[in-house]
């Protein structure tokens, strides 16, 4: 149920993405794009994978107290979002202002969604996730066929709606931290105590953070910057074809943690099972691409437009990337799960580090190698965090 109701809700944007592609064009289309890359920067400091820490407190020591994280969760984020806002009222940035503020409001959302997740809340989560896509798709269809389409007024749309997701989630859906909050007695230490564990648990994690920012997004600065609007609109909807992948495997990567997790507690999931599994999943990965490649390029200029034909070749490259996602998600929750937050940031930082030298080097000269940069990273993280994985469950066998 949460993985149909994840990719139902993933979908709804990658079904508006044909009507985004006609009203704004391929150079309107980048400009989005370059927005969601600040935006996607942004929730990195914004954030602090709290999510994650949220589901990590769960599992550890339950949920009477689960509350009061959010709760220090929230204010953290709150700090930090007023600290932009200042920014770019001194700076008159209003692009600025927009992208902290999808960020913000996105960071308390998934908090959100975690919370019912670990306490399998199936239909409450499954609310809140298809009403925010659902109602960011409708409004604005509904306004860019009032007023003009802008990339700009996108972000004032998701920023609008994800609002009125953060009052539906926490004052008229059931469960979540609102309930458990009414337990908790909120004082001076407890909020320091619950800081604490919030940034011990993401700090280690902005690398990782960062590293996945870099992977999935700074390769479209480096797009913008040495080639035209035009041809980053081109290259970044070929992304977002190939991110339909990326939508299933993190939907089933949200639906299965609580089992996956569960299972390794219990210890009916061992290391050695794990990687029977990295050998079937490791086969598989081509296919994503081979299927996108047998698609006739008519489909796509049905679909999308005439002007945008060209993206089928960075759909492809970009699945064979993606699609390397499925393996990571099977070995980062092992470390996930072990509390090995530092293992994975140092596996995804140095795989960062190679990925930004091979989009200044061989993205500069070529834009499909630009694409084909993500697949040779993420292979070579793959290894890093497997190395990771063995090592530490050598170690448990001692």
């Amino acid at each position: 149920m949460y993985m149909l109701g994840e990719v139902f809700s993933k979908a709804i944007p990658f079904l508006l993405l044909p009507y985004l592609t006609r009203v704004l064009g391929p150079a309107g289309y980048g400009e989005l794009s370059l927005y969601q890359v600040i935006a996607a920067l942004l929730i990195v400091a914004l954030s602090l994978s709290q999510d994650g820490a949220v589901a990590r407190y769960y599992y550890a020591y339950g949920k009477r107290a689960i509350g009061l994280i959010n709760f220090t969760g929230v204010l953290y984020s709150s700090v930090i979002y007023l600290i932009i806002c200042v920014v770019s009222f001194v700076t008159a940035s209003e692009i600025l202002f927009v992208c902290a503020s999808v960020s913000y409001t996105q960071s308390i959302i998934s908090n959100q969604l975690t919370i019912r997740q670990m306490q399998r809340k199936v239909k409450e989560y499954l609310y809140i996730q298809v009403f925010n896509s659902l109602f960011s798709a409708f409004l604005t269809v509904l306004l860019f066929e009032i007023f003009n389409a802008s990339a700009l007024g996108r972000l004032y749309i998701v920023m609008l709606v994800n609002l009125l997701t953060i009052i539906l989630a926490v004052m008229v859906v059931a469960g979540g931290a609102s309930e458990s909050f009414r337990k908790v007695r909120i004082n001076r230490k407890k909020i320091k105590i619950s800081l604490l564990f919030i940034l011990s648990f993401g700090t280690p994690l902005i690398i990782h953070n960062l590293s996945l920012f870099s992977k999935g997004q700074l390769d479209r600065v480096f797009v913008y910057n040495l080639y035209s609007e035009e041809q980053l609109g081109l290259y970044s909807v070929g992304f977002q074809i190939a991110s339909i992948l990326a939508i299933i495997l993190m939907a089933a990567q949200k639906s299965l943690t609580p089992y996956y997790f569960e299972a390794l507690k219990k210890k009916s999931l061992e290391f050695c099972d794990i990687r029977k599994l990295l050998f079937y999943i490791i086969i598989v990965i081509p296919l994503p691409a081979i299927l996108a490649y047998m698609l006739p390029s008519s489909v796509y200029a049905y679909v999308f437009g005439d002007n945008f034909v060209e993206s089928k070749v960075y759909a492809c490259i970009f699945l064979l990337g993606i699609a390397m996602n499925a393996p990571y998600f099977l070995l980062a929750n092992y470390l996930f799960y072990h509390g090995k937050t530092v293992a994975v940031s140092i596996g995804t930082g140095v795989s960062s580090a190679l990925h930004i030298v091979l989009i200044a080097t061989l993205g500069s000269s070529n834009l499909k190698m630009m694409a084909f940069t993500l697949f040779i990273t993420n292979s070579f993280t793959i290894c890093l965090i497997y190395f990771f994985c063995r090592r530490y469950s050598q170690g448990l066998q001692k």
